[in-house]
């Protein structure tokens, strides 16, 4: 909830450290003509020199945005990003003491961010993750695939705990159409947040005459 177009105090302005990393990435995403105005240490305008103050590009390799922040009501920030082999960490903080602190956490963070987290693709759309029974169908049985890529950052200690199950209401009645959509795969993993992928019908079953 947007209360002005500043992101200054307000009552009745809301933003999460969530909406922040979701915007960064748009911005990174969708603006990349813009995006390297941020990854640069410095510009002069008016006769006057004014430095970046993002603490990342200068202390972390990688680095590229992308910006810092500063309220009374919310004490110092950053939301910040750097690349490496070609995978992306976008981090969020806030409430810090002061700009030493800022510095000092940003890159801690974003360290962890790369040694600690690791990018896992977990399903692929068309893959076969389960089959179903079929009611008076010409054939017993079908194939459900899922409809979509899950690729997911997790903490390493947490890779070994992901689990899935496919969930859909059986048996399926015939007939039925390839990309019918049947159910949803529910994959869990500590720590994280429930990832849910509708699943469809991965081929064609007539009815029995």
């Amino acid at each position: 909830t947007f209360a002005n177009a500043t992101g200054l105090d307000h009552p009745d302005h809301r933003m999460s450290a969530a909406d922040i990393g979701r915007i960064g990435y748009l911005l990174i995403s969708q603006f990349p003509e813009f995006y390297p105005w941020f990854a640069e240490q410095s510009f002069e305008w008016n006769g006057i020199r004014q430095p970046n103050r993002n603490p990342l590009l200068r202390e972390v390799s990688g680095a590229d945005g992308i910006k810092t922040g500063h309220l009374s009501a919310s004490g110092f920030g950053l939301v910040g990003s750097a690349v490496r082999d070609d995978e992306r960490r976008v981090i969020v903080l806030n409430g810090l003491s002061s700009e030493r602190e800022r510095r000092s956490e940003a890159a801690r963070v974003m360290r962890v961010a790369f040694t600690d987290f690791k990018t896992h693709t977990l399903v692929k759309a068309g893959t076969q993750v389960a089959t179903a029974d079929v009611w008076l169908g010409a054939d017993a049985q079908v194939p459900l695939v899922a409809t979509q890529d899950v690729t997911v950052g997790l903490h390493v200690d947490s890779a070994d705990s992901v689990e899935s199950l496919v969930v859909y209401q059986g048996p399926l009645r015939a007939p039925l159409k390839e990309g019918e959509q049947v159910g949803e795969l529910v994959i869990t993993a500590a720590g994280a947040p429930d990832i849910r992928v509708p699943v469809a019908v991965g081929k064609p079953v007539k009815k029995l005459g």
